[in-house]
């Protein structure tokens, strides 16, 4: 034991010997000098704006994921169809881009309902039934309804009643699960603070400062403006966009034949006579007017029953008036106006509208005879 403790100094004792050089003075290590630290140098950095901050609580207040929507329908009753949806998904995170607008990820889906859509439904969503006949059905679009609403944590609609009620129906119709996410009502908020004016939601989005684009009620625009009625409720002061919105087709649109002018005209006279004016065919126009006047005439349409009545010698008119017949068309306005209840046939303007126009046609007609005079 003792040996080897011994053994053990011996050993630290060579290795921590000095080295000698070769005229046997002592060798010191060489010391490289101190590196001194290179600074960075200091960037004063200006506090975050007040604008900033404020959106920046307003997003960590709001549901991560908010998905606004807006259903275009065949009509208001419980056996009505969808025929159009549109989902706009935001991310709250997002909203900190206080200098510029933030791009919102959309889905827009147009279906065949499989019925006829009502008259005022067609004015508003603005699809014919043939078009619509040309479209997938609710059931093969169901799923990207379905992934869409299950990526959010918020729904939020104008009359959020009304569009997740229809979408219910069509996925349980489909076989679908039904949607169960939490719902923000933007018109019933809209109410419950006692705001001024209608609770529409073109009333609504005009008072911060919002308008619709299209002339009809595009489902993707609707939740668009949905969408930015629910940030201002909520006190948002960043803005979203969604390029194009007015113009944007739905994804899924399918082009349809060219629809016969007979069926067009048979579902919808005014749709009709102005697709034949715009295809110059005044013949035939001019033909099915005058037959829906003999029917008035004769009594198997009573005028004073028949609102459609002032349209159908107006259209007349106008067509006449398209083919320079100034004569014809003071004819025709002349018999309009000696027709018994005249005065009070459709709209209140209907009957000045005719006396107007039949000033207008007198001047033409004496212009025309003037130009037609031998020198």
């Amino acid at each position: 034991m003792i040996e080897w403790l011994r053994r053990l100094f011996a050993s630290s004792s060579t290795t921590n010997d000095v080295a000698k050089n070769a005229s046997g003075n002592t060798a010191r290590p060489s010391i490289p000098p101190p590196v001194k630290p290179v600074r960075e140098p200091q960037v004063e950095r200006s506090p975050p704006s007040p604008l900033l901050v404020a959106a920046q609580r307003q997003a960590r207040t709001m549901p991560s994921r908010v998905l606004a929507i807006d259903v275009e329908t065949t009509g208001l009753e419980a056996t009505d169809r969808v025929v159009s949806f549109a989902g706009l998904l935001l991310k709250s995170s997002s909203l900190v881009n206080i200098g510029g607008t933030e791009q919102i990820a959309f889905e827009y889906l147009v279906c065949n309902p499989g019925i006829k859509s009502h008259p005022m439904a067609r004015r508003v969503h603005g699809y014919s039934d043939w078009v619509l006949s040309h479209q997938q059905t609710f059931a093969e679009i169901a799923e990207k309804v379905m992934e869409l609403a299950e990526s959010a944590d918020l729904i939020v609609a104008h009359n959020a009643e009304f569009d997740v009620g229809f979408l219910n129906r069509e996925l349980k119709t489909a076989g679908r699960e039904l949607i169960r996410i939490r719902s923000y009502c933007t018109m019933t908020e809209w109410r419950r603070r006692g705001m001024p004016g209608s609770a529409s939601l073109d009333n609504v989005a005009r008072f911060y400062g919002l308008s619709r684009e299209s002339e009809f009620h595009s489902a993707l625009e609707d939740a668009f403006l949905a969408l930015r009625v629910y940030l201002n409720l909520c006190g948002s002061i960043c803005r979203v966009d969604c390029a194009n919105i007015a113009t944007q087709r739905p994804t899924n649109f399918r082009e349809p034949l060219p629809e016969p002018w007979e069926s067009v005209l048979s579902r919808d006279p005014v749709e009709g006579i102005a697709a034949a004016k715009r295809e110059g065919r005044y013949d035939d126009a001019m033909e099915w007017l005058r037959a829906e006047a003999k029917k008035i005439e004769s009594g198997v349409r009573p005028a004073d029953k028949c609102p459609a009545a002032p349209w159908i010698y107006e259209q007349l008119a106008i067509l006449y008036r398209k083919q320079k017949l100034p004569l014809e068309e003071i004819e025709v306005i002349e018999h309009y106006l000696s027709l018994p209840g005249a005065e009070t046939l459709g709209w209140a303007t209907s009957t000045r509208w005719f006396r107007e126009r039949l000033q207008k046609a007198a001047k033409r007609l004496k212009a025309h005879r003037t130009h037609d005079l031998p020198d």
